[in-house]
């Protein structure tokens, strides 16, 4: 998505937002798929432009849920 924004392709941001929603909704990461409503949101109305915050927020939540995950995945018993 990154790359989507730095080369100002708002249809690449829109499919890799909706993407990442869906799996992150899929796995219960309500927050990455709330910021990821409005990185699709900015990217449907071509609004990247200061979006540095909200990919950051992204970022940090993916990890966050990415952490989590392997948690659980590690807790399992084999």
């Amino acid at each position: 998505m990154q790359a989507a924004v730095d080369g100002g392709d708002h249809a690449a941001l829109v499919r890799g937002a909706h993407s990442l929603k869906n799996g992150s909704a899929n796995v219960g990461a309500r927050q990455l798929a709330q910021l990821c409503v409005e990185l699709e949101q900015r990217g449907r109305n071509g609004q990247t432009e200061q979006i540095g915050e909200a990919m950051a927020a992204a970022g940090l939540a993916f990890a966050r849920a990415q952490g989590e995950l392997r948690a659980l995945r590690e807790g399992e018993p084999a």
